[in-house]
């Protein structure tokens, strides 16, 4: 998987020239980013196939997990770490098996 932050000029610019099976999701995209909270929704846009003509390709609005607070805090945290890892195990209430 390849997590890359873009702009819409950069969407323009670089990714839909590059592959032009991004260019039918412009629209929906714009729309995504127009009408998201940055304060709590990140815009995604997947693609994954082996080629253009043989692809899938969406556009999602998701919220952010865990909450931006707890996000600026760990990156407080592990600000200039070559790594982040983080136990999910640890972040349950309890309740084991």
């Amino acid at each position: 998987m390849l997590l890359h932050f873009v702009s819409l000029r950069e969407f323009d610019e670089e990714l839909s020239g590059a592959l032009p099976a991004l260019a039918a999701v412009r629209a929906p995209l714009a729309a995504a980013i127009e009408s998201h909270d940055p304060d709590a929704e990140a815009v995604l846009l997947l693609h994954v196939g082996p080629s253009a003509q043989d692809s899938f390709t969406a556009v999602a609005v998701a919220p952010y997990v865990p909450e931006p607070a707890v996000c600026r805090a760990l990156g407080t945290e592990y600000a200039g770490r070559d790594a982040l890892q983080i136990d999910l195990d640890d972040l349950g209430g309890g309740g084991g098996m």
